[in-house]
């Protein structure tokens, strides 16, 4: 098994820099980092470390078939890359599981260990520092507006984060909690000041 997650890892990364896709947010850098924090949490959350790393390497094929995600493009995707890595067809259906698990939009306390670890890997990315200045590119590669962005992120994480699930892993909690609340905060602003239309009108994409 552990030859064969790198060779999808392999297989994956080539896909990524053979690409016509211009995915500069959610490209390789992006997937690699979300792979290895989720590796990270898998052993903390007790989840099976081979399904988080395959779905972790799969996670974010929608962008590489559409702008706003076509799910079933990416499945397709997904199953010729777990395929070539001559990985199993019931890995393949946990991973699909695991990946729709850990959606922002569809996230909840009960989702299982899995989801959860990849959850918490790329979120990780979401709230570091750095993520904002690349907004511009999230938003040419997705084709949504600022105001949408701003919107989706304020009603999909804000609940999560009363919840208190916006991590699952207590290391991810103390290593990006902090990141994470003054993030949303700094999105909350967005949205309240595209709120004003001479605002909106100079950020309009």
């Amino acid at each position: 098994m552990l030859q064969k997650l790198t060779n999808l890892r392999v297989i994956v990364r080539d896909l990524y820099q053979a690409s016509d896709k211009d995915v500069p947010y959610h490209g390789w850098n992006h997937v690699r980092f979300v792979a290895s924090k989720a590796a990270e949490y898998a052993v903390e959350l007790k989840a099976n470390i081979s399904l988080v790393t395959a779905a972790a390497l799969l996670h974010d094929f929608n962008y590489l078939t559409s702008n706003n995600g076509d799910e079933s493009a990416a499945r397709n995707l997904r199953s010729k890359m777990i395929k070539k890595a001559e990985l199993d067809e019931v890995l393949a259906d946990k991973v699909e599981v695991i990946i729709a698990e850990a959606r922002t939009s569809r996230r909840h306390s009960g989702i299982s260990l899995e989801a959860q670890a990849l959850s918490d890997g790329d979120t990780a990315f979401k709230v570091l520092p750095t993520t904002p200045l690349m907004t511009v590119s999230f938003l040419n590669e997705t084709g949504v507006s600022l105001r949408d962005l701003a919107h989706k992120i304020v009603h999909e994480q804000g609940p999560l984060m009363e919840k208190g699930i916006y991590f699952y892993s207590k290391s991810a909690e103390v290593e990006y909690g902090y990141w994470a609340h003054e993030n949303l905060k700094m999105w909350n602003r967005v949205l309240e000041s595209l709120d004003n239309d001479e605002i909106a009108a100079t950020f309009r994409h």
